[in-house]
């Protein structure tokens, strides 16, 4: 039996909604709060006076940091996921905030280091507690309401954008009201429950103890090849339609807005296609959705097929967060399970890191639309490594529970 009919539930009841709705509060705070940097892009870097080129690099260096994620990951399997969860979630919402005040390229740098360490860390032990609290279909629908919060955070990130038009400097302030996350800490810490399969005292040893070690691989090398393309494409939009375009930023901040929510559809639209065609499918149709779309807008000079092609990127992403999203965490056990995941989204951020700084030499000389076709090709070499990752199956979902629960 596939386990895309293995349980009925779609929505859960009783704490586990409860559960469910403040992570989504929460995915919110997360998404608001690491959307600023670039969706204030040619604002900061107006500030402090530095090019595009250079701004590519400062991003690039802060993705390093995400890679330290793991130190925190890898004590939510081994100690509590909830506390773990609590301390990087309130660490990514005040290193946004004090963003604002850096008064030079380096002070910034350091705070979305900061920010991406611990946004990323939340996001990875968020998403494991959804899987291991929340079973049946139901578990790609409350990964997907997740990812949406995170999206529809980076959203109103953009919708604030036009705060940043209101002085010289009004970026800060945008960074600024990321300290608002810290509202739902009470509401998380009193509704969110330490899943029951969840920290497991699994210390050293971990790859070893692997079942499933060529499925991993496979999966971090299929994250870093897509990460190359997506990082860059995504980083780069607002810079696209207020340079290539010559919109206003509240303009540029408006299309990007109206593809993302329109887009949006993803999320829900990929819950019942992994739950129907299987997490596997669907994600290979993400891929190729979000490739076309990005490279695309960056080929468009006029608006309305800025917007489409917008829409169409911003639907392949987010069809790839309950899909992929969700298969990773399925594949491996609780016991290694947020170390095996991060290290597989530590791939993707290497790819990041990779792009960026690849974008950062191309860029200067070919082009943003050159730039972003290149690295497309990141998308075939993804699909190409997934197609023998096993879809998953009830087996692996009986291995979220430890001996003796």
């Amino acid at each position: 039996m596939d386990l895309k009919e293995h349980g009925e539930r779609l929505i859960p009841s009783g704490p586990q909604r409860q559960a469910v709705i403040w992570l989504w509060v929460a995915g919110i705070a997360l998404g608001y709060a690491g959307a600023h940097a670039t969706n204030t892009e040619p604002l900061v870097r107006a500030t402090f006076g530095v090019t595009a080129g250079a701004m590519s690099a400062v991003f690039g260096i802060a993705r390093i940091g995400s890679l330290a994620a793991i130190f925190i990951t890898a004590r939510s399997d081994r100690t509590t996921r909830k506390g773990t969860f609590l301390v990087a979630f309130g660490l990514g919402v005040v290193a946004s905030a004090l963003t604002g005040l850096a008064q030079a390229v380096a002070v910034f740098t350091l705070m979305q280091t900061l920010t991406r360490l611990a946004v990323t860390a939340s996001a990875i032990i968020g998403t494991v507690i959804l899987v291991e609290t929340i079973q049946g279909k139901g578990r790609t629908y409350a990964v997907s309401i997740f990812g949406a919060a995170v999206s529809l955070g980076a959203g109103l990130a953009t919708a604030a954008l036009p705060i940043a038009d209101l002085s010289s400097e009004g970026w800060r302030w945008v960074f600024a009201s990321s300290a608002i996350g810290l509202l739902a800490i009470p509401g998380l810490a009193r509704e969110v429950d330490e899943p029951a399969s969840g920290s497991s005292g699994n210390g050293d040893g971990w790859y070893r103890s692997m079942p499933n070690s060529s499925d991993f691989w496979r999966m971090c090398v299929a994250s870093f090849s897509f990460a190359t393309f997506s990082t860059v494409a995504v980083a780069f939009i607002i810079e696209h339609l207020v340079e290539a375009l010559e919109m206003t930023a509240s303009q540029a901040a408006a299309i990007a807005l109206a593809g993302g929510t329109v887009g949006g559809a993803g999320f829900f639209i990929g819950s019942a296609l992994a739950n129907r065609i299987g997490r596997k499918y669907t994600t290979f149709l993400a891929l190729v959705a979000s490739s076309v779309g990005g490279v695309a807008l960056y080929q468009s000079i006029d608006a309305w097929p800025v917007g489409i092609f917008a829409a169409l990127s911003a639907f392949g992403s987010f069809l790839l967060i309950p899909s992929f999203g969700v298969w990773r965490n399925e594949i491996f056990p609780s016991t290694i399970r947020s170390r095996a995941v991060t290290w597989i989204n530590n791939a993707g951020i290497v790819g990041s890191i990779a792009g960026l700084f690849i974008a950062s030499i191309l860029i200067d000389s070919i082009g943003l639309p050159g730039t972003v076709t290149v690295l497309s090709l990141g998308s075939l070499v993804a699909v190409a490594t997934l197609i023998k990752v096993p879809e998953p199956t009830p087996s692996h979902v009986e291995r979220t529970t430890r001996p003796g629960v």
